[in-house]
């Protein structure tokens, strides 16, 4: 009974740490590189996507080779690899967006047009 306490404390610490390094990429960093001036947008957006695509790049790396070397278990192992999957599928939209490949410009006027009803 120890083991799988252990087992799944260990799970549910994996899904916080990525969360958290989520949230931090994807709320945290951009707010943090970015400035302003009386309404003025003075950061680059160069710069932004260089910001986002190395931080995702951290977080698959570091779930791809912790599912490899630490991880001794193969329910832990699967969970680094989901975690690896979402952020290669979270770094690969990133830089096709970065390179202009697709844009998010239809999500960004629905989510306008909702702020608008209320």
């Amino acid at each position: 009974m120890t083991r799988f306490r252990l087992g799944f404390v260990i799970g549910v610490l994996i899904d916080i740490l990525n969360w958290l390094w989520l949230g931090l990429v994807l709320v945290g960093l951009p707010q943090a590189a970015s400035k302003s001036v009386l309404g003025i947008h003075l950061s680059s957006s160069d710069r932004n996507h260089q910001l986002l695509l190395g931080a995702l790049a951290v977080g698959l790396l570091t779930n791809g080779l912790s599912g490899l070397f630490i991880a001794k278990k193969k329910p832990t192992r699967r969970r680094f690899f989901k975690w690896t999957a979402a952020f290669m599928a979270l770094l690969t939209l990133a830089g096709l967006e970065a390179a202009g490949l697709i844009g998010f410009d239809w999500l960004r006027k629905g989510l306008v047009s909702i702020k608008g009803l209320f």
